[in-house]
């Protein structure tokens, strides 16, 4: 079976568990998801410079809740959000992004902690086509 991470092929012929376990060695570089971080990678598909692919490419290689920091050192509504945003992209169906959805999840991750519920749904509701 071939695999494709990130411009590497590996051809495995193995239990998916171990794909599983080479995937994580090979996408772990990145031990921290900074707000910005975030920001940036949202800002490229409004820009149209990061495809809804792409976007839940970085999503599945870069978002593992329990072995990545995520938001460090942010307001934990705002970790919150990030952790909304991120789930939300990584297993949503492709097709369904929109640019009017990108922008709310910006808007969510940087809203205030009053308006933090409305934010969120916002998001989850008016984010994708269903």
């Amino acid at each position: 079976m071939n695999v494709w991470y990130t411009g590497l092929i590996i051809n495995l012929k193995a239990t998916q568990n171990t794909c599983v376990s080479i995937k994580r060695k090979i996408t772990m570089s990145m031990k921290e998801i900074t707000k910005n971080k975030l920001d940036s990678i949202i800002q490229k598909c409004i820009d149209g410079k990061l495809s809804p692919i792409e976007l839940q490419e970085w999503m599945i290689l870069n978002f593992e809740p329990l072995e990545v920091k995520v938001g460090e050192n942010e307001a934990q509504h705002t970790v919150e959000a990030m952790n909304i945003v991120m789930n939300e992209y990584e297993l949503a169906k492709t097709e369904t992004f929109t640019k009017v959805g990108w922008e709310l999840a910006l808007k969510f991750i940087s809203c205030s902690e009053d308006v933090f519920d409305q934010a969120r749904n916002r998001f989850i509701h008016d984010g994708f086509t269903d």
